[in-house]
């Protein structure tokens, strides 16, 4: 499975450290009126409506992040909780800097996953150092990321240069840069939640047809399933 080769598990559900509230970055919090968040968070609203995956997205709860939080940090954080990415410390992207984010594989499973929904990419991307011990190693695994976004059409180009930026873990690059590729993945989100459910699905009905008289535990997912139903 992509991202399992370079030891990445499913997103855990436990407690987070206490979350500084405040972004650096004024174009990524729709509280300091900037029209590109609220049009994210608007985004969102619809994308719900329309009852097509959004909802799923909008009812996963993160640790720390208040249900009715609308900022940057927070749609981004919901997003990668409900495609499954490991973020083991979802606080720090609401704050000046996301080191997890520094080595690139994070950027990486995201672009495996969404280029292999998409149709665009078959298997794991070419050349990412799975345990990226030094500052060179990082660069590579995040320049690996940016150029496969660069070859993407549709996709902004804004931060697509800024290697050097997310290496140090700057979120003021780091988080608008996960939004505009929430925004350009919506479909393939869409597909990828709807598979998880329908796999989560089919292993509950076959727990029940063999009669094992236990449930399968299915976490945040069957929740926002039955959330968005």
């Amino acid at each position: 499975a992509r991202g399992a080769r370079r030891g990445l598990s499913p997103a855990s559900s436990g407690q987070a450290s206490s979350v500084d509230g405040s972004l650096r970055d004024a174009d990524i919090s729709p509280s300091r009126g900037d029209p590109a968040s609220r049009r994210e968070a608007a985004d969102l609203r619809a994308l719900a409506g329309r009852g097509d995956g959004g909802a799923r997205v909008a009812a996963v709860v993160v640790p720390g992040v208040p249900p009715g939080d609308t900022s940057g940090a927070a749609l981004v954080l919901r997003w990668l909780f409900a495609l499954g990415l490991p973020v083991k410390q979802p606080w720090a992207l609401r704050t000046a800097r996301a080191l997890e984010f520094s080595d690139g594989l994070q950027l990486c499973w995201l672009v495996e996953h969404l280029e292999g929904a998409a149709g665009r990419l078959r298997g794991p991307l070419a050349g990412v150092d799975p345990t990226p011990r030094t500052a060179a190693a990082r660069l590579q695994n995040i320049r690996r990321a940016l150029t496969a976004l660069r070859g993407v059409k549709a996709m902004p180009v804004d931060h697509l240069w800024s290697d050097l930026a997310i290496r140090d873990g700057s979120t003021a690059v780091i988080v608008p840069l996960l939004l505009q590729m929430r925004r350009l993945y919506a479909p393939q989100t869409r597909s990828i939640l709807a598979a998880k459910a329908g796999a989560a699905a089919a292993a509950a009905a076959a727990a029940e047809q063999a009669g094992t008289g236990r449930g399968i535990a299915l976490g945040g997912l069957s929740d926002v399933a039955d959330q968005s139903a």
